[in-house]
């Protein structure tokens, strides 16, 4: 997966970080909110584009994207994480992975859905190995 990260622009980097966030919090089992059934993808594709645009920075996006997906708040042990991801980054950075998150959308979706899987896939090989099970894989 790493090696698919190595041309990109560190805001296009960051964008995918968000997006594969996303998506490890809200992507499991049979999904949360609109990001369950058969049209998941295409619904945070289309959100996350409007949320890329609307949004003044990437605190702002991520709170868009929530209320647009129609997502919970994530768990507090995951706040941290989140906040790392979106809090805190220099203005100029900030606009930058929002162009990324709204004019990359698929390419950038496609990396954190690839990300996604593969982390979910080295759990449950993890958890097969260890002879336990994943019961959030997702």
């Amino acid at each position: 997966m790493d090696e698919l990260l190595v041309g990109l622009d560190p805001a296009e980097v960051r964008a995918v970080a968000i997006l594969r966030a996303a998506l490890d919090r809200y992507n499991r089992g049979e999904g949360t909110g609109l990001l369950a059934g058969a049209t998941r993808y295409a619904a945070l594709h289309d959100r996350a584009r409007l949320a890329a645009y609307a949004a003044r920075d990437l605190p702002a996006f991520w709170s868009r994207l929530c209320r647009l997906m129609l997502w919970p708040p994530p768990p507090v042990a995951d706040d941290a994480a989140i906040l790392a991801l979106v809090a805190g980054q220099d203005p100029g950075f900030g606009r930058r992975v929002l162009a990324a998150l709204a004019d990359n959308t698929m390419s950038v979706l496609m990396l954190a859905r690839l990300a996604h899987a593969t982390a979910r896939a080295e759990r449950v090989a993890g958890a097969t190995t260890e002879g336990g099970t994943d019961d959030h894989a997702g």
